[in-house]
């Protein structure tokens, strides 16, 4: 923590935007307190998150970091006193965390790991669809406390997303990631896709872009090898190779493995990604 520039520290990424699960509403759930702002009473808020805002204040009431929590509550967190949110707030599936393995959650200081089977009944459960809080404390088998601090992990790990209680355009976010999925092929700096249901967007890997790119052109839409070959042919104009867990994959088998690439693409990340409105 040495790398310092006007009070804030360089090295470490910031979250900026608004998301809808740090909404007051959502915050009285997540954290089992009553923000000042909705008391009606004047208030001074001590803001020492490095810019990362109230966002920061709630993760950390969710993990227990206790030098914080006394901003605005004291002791252990407070039992719920409404339940979970309205029946319209609804979670919802953005990543698969590969079974069986810790899933890492990266937080300001450091991460935390997560055993997969701690996460495996969440992540089945919205394998079939959105749920309510309710309904994922149940199958996860978890009481008040620490079904909080669960789903604010995964929230933060990017595996859960809230549901936006008015979703946005469909067919703009699809023209917009369209548009993404064009420019990255061209080595345009973009990491995010448009999701319509959430009202927000998703993280994408730039082959994960280019295989939407090529998906989007082939004539048929279910053909994994034209798929493969359309991200080849991508990568070849551009001067790409494919790495496979930090190891550059010989030219001569990558078209092949580009394959299984795109079957794995069309398999899990399309069902997730119509479910989030990336595409239709």
């Amino acid at each position: 923590m040495n790398n310092w520039s006007h009070g804030y520290n360089v090295s470490m990424g910031y979250s900026f935007g608004f998301y809808r699960e740090m909404g007051l509403d959502f915050c009285v759930w997540i954290g089992g307190f009553e923000p000042p702002q909705r008391t009606g009473r004047p208030f001074r808020y001590l803001e020492l998150s490095c810019g990362q805002g109230f966002r920061q204040d709630v993760q950390d009431f969710a993990i227990n970091q206790g030098f914080r929590r006394d901003i605005f509550c004291r002791g252990e967190l407070k039992p719920l006193r409404g339940g979970f949110p309205a029946d319209d707030a609804r979670f919802v599936l953005v990543t698969q965390p590969e079974a069986g393995t810790e899933l890492q959650v990266p937080t300001s200081y450091d991460r935390l790991s997560l055993p997969y089977r701690d996460v495996a009944p969440i992540v089945q459960a919205l394998g079939n669809g959105p749920r309510s809080g309710e309904e994922l404390a149940s199958v996860a088998g978890l009481v008040d406390k620490e079904f909080r601090r669960l789903i604010i992990l995964l929230i933060q790990a990017g595996v859960v997303a809230v549901m936006a209680d008015q979703p946005g355009n469909p067919d703009a976010a699809n023209r917009l990631n369209a548009a993404i999925a064009r420019a990255a092929c061209d080595r345009g700096p973009y990491e995010q896709l448009a999701a319509a249901q959430i009202g927000s967007a998703i993280g994408a890997s730039q082959i994960e872009l280019m295989l939407l790119d090529s998906w989007l052109e082939v004539s048929d839409r279910t053909d994994a090898k034209a798929v493969g070959d359309g991200v080849w042919d991508r990568m070849t104009r551009i001067g790409q190779k494919l790495y496979h867990q930090g190891q550059q994959v010989d030219d001569a088998i990558a078209r092949d493995q580009l394959q299984d690439v795109a079957a794995a693409f069309l398999r899990d990340n399309l069902p997730r990604w119509r479910q989030l409105g990336v595409v239709e």
